[in-house]
């Protein structure tokens, strides 16, 4: 499960459910307070690094375009200078940008949602930090002796010695773990020669829609 996935996952409802599952809460609230502060700045390093791959990814994006737009420019101009070959080179290259940008732009929708998710939850994260904060605030503000309070610490040390873990794993596994499931490496499925001739048939259709391309320019520039 990402970094992300598993943040996703702590909400205050599943933080209210742990807390109300024990008989003393406020003992571990501190510990409690200081793991989601951690978390938090998990979440924070994550959605910095997902915007400057979106950013990056929107660069391709704009290369690609912009690259189709002086393709296209240039078949026009060499089939009006009569450079037919130049224009069908230019057409030729921008059927292949064409694909190219088709997989940039899937894989930057990709990112756009990363980039998304990974801001949800550290706004969602923030959120749950400030409730607990004015939970402990409330603690804080309860009339308690000074023997409570000692005890309270004493026992608050004990449990984080004893649990051997983070409280939010525990947060966490309240709810079921699901299972992931192993990808399965069946990429080519085939054998060599049903490869090659998936790739003779993909280079006969790119040939023909250059060459329809190129029929259609020159009734565009001879009408």
């Amino acid at each position: 499960m990402g970094k992300i996935d598993r943040l996703k996952r702590i909400t205050m409802a599943k933080i209210e459910a742990f807390l109300d599952s024990l008989e003393q809460p406020e003992i571990v609230l501190p510990q409690l307070q200081r793991e989601l502060a951690d978390k938090l700045k998990e979440a924070v390093n994550a959605e910095t690094k997902s915007l400057t791959a979106l950013k990056a990814s929107q660069r391709r994006v704009d290369e690609g375009a912009g690259r189709l737009l002086r393709l296209k420019k240039g078949a026009e101009l060499a089939l009006r200078d009569g450079d037919e070959e130049t224009a069908r080179q230019a057409l030729a290259a921008q059927v292949e940008t064409e694909e190219q940008l088709a997989k940039i732009e899937k894989g930057h929708e990709g990112t756009r949602k990363a980039y998304l998710n990974a801001h949800d939850v550290r706004k969602q994260l923030q959120k749950n930090l400030q409730k607990l904060r004015e939970r402990v605030r409330d603690v804080k503000n309860r009339h308690v002796s000074v023997k409570a309070v000692q005890k309270m610490l004493e026992q608050s040390q004990e449990f984080s010695l004893k649990a051997g873990q983070e409280i939010m794993d525990l947060v966490i596994r309240m709810e079921d773990k699901v299972d992931e499931m192993e990808a399965q490496n069946q990429i080519l499925g085939g054998n060599m020669d049903t490869v090659l001739l998936e790739e003779k048939l993909e280079n006969l259709q790119h040939s023909d829609e250059v060459e329809r391309r190129l029929e259609k320019m020159k009734r565009e520039i001879n009408e």
